[in-house]
């Protein structure tokens, strides 16, 4: 929904991190994995933003938007 042109529906961390073209030091390290996905984090805050979503609060009201579209589209 943030970021629909990734088009990753069961992405794991290595699949966001390539998309967004970011590295972690050492994969399947606490404190490398903790740092990249904070940089994902930090992204997707940046993305939410662009998209008027500024609250935990209208981020659940877009997530039941996006999947009313979804299922809409499905029939």
């Amino acid at each position: 929904m943030l970021c629909e042109q990734a088009n990753l529906r069961h992405a794991g961390l290595d699949d966001w991190t390539q998309f967004f073209g970011l590295h972690a030091e050492e994969r399947h390290n606490a404190s490398a994995d903790a740092l990249v996905t904070a940089e994902l984090a930090l992204i997707l805050f940046s993305h939410a933003r662009r998209q008027q979503i500024d609250s935990p609060l209208r981020l659940a009201e877009s997530v039941g938007q996006w999947r009313r579209r979804k299922q809409s589209h499905s029939f």
